[in-house]
């Protein structure tokens, strides 16, 4: 004769289908109670045993197919994994592409700056004075940004090569230097 726990294996749909099958009316309830509904009927027990054995396999393609796309789904997790992997290692390697091309701007920008800072220098003899705006109507200074002549200009100041005061220019260096002081 089947046990409980045979029919306890089968899920509810299962359940339901087997009882429908063997012409067993069932009152809506839960699984132990549907269990119950089927025991109390008294089926032939070979009739019952194919029966379960019939929804076993039903039961268990679907457990396998539960068991296969979480397989399916811890291979897509190891993917993703590879290929953020991957990217992370491209985004480095950009990175420290840039930083290197990023100090290559630099050290052409310090060689410009030492150049600009040579002709400043030739440019206004020791005692004399300019105001900014005449510096950048230089000839010479054309071919220079204003963010790299005020940077020239702070660093002779700083190398105490020329002094700097307010001045009366429309240009301002460092906010507050309009005039230069060859020393």
């Amino acid at each position: 004769m089947f046990n409980l726990a045979s029919l306890n294996s089968l899920t509810v749909s299962n359940l339901t289908k087997l009882a429908k099958e063997c012409g067993i009316p069932l009152k809506k309830g839960n699984k132990s109670n549907i269990i119950k509904q089927i025991q109390d009927v008294r089926i032939d027990p070979t009739r019952l045993e194919n029966l379960m054995r019939k929804y076993q396999k039903t039961t268990s393609k679907g457990k396998k197919t539960a068991v296969s796309s979480t397989s399916k789904l811890e291979e897509r997790i190891v993917l993703l994994e590879e290929q953020v992997k991957f990217l992370i290692k491209k985004v480095s390697a950009i990175e420290v592409k840039i930083s290197n091309q990023g100090s290559k701007i630099l050290s052409g920008n310090d060689v410009r700056i030492r150049d600009l800072k040579k002709q400043i220098k030739i440019l206004i003899n020791p005692g004399d004075t300019i105001t900014i705006d005449e510096l950048l109507r230089k000839k010479q200074m054309k071919s220079y940004s204003f963010e790299l002549i005020e940077q020239a200009i702070i660093e002779l100041i700083d190398d105490e090569v020329f002094d700097g005061s307010e001045g009366n220019s429309k240009y301002k260096v460092d906010g507050n230097i309009g005039r230069l002081i060859k020393r």
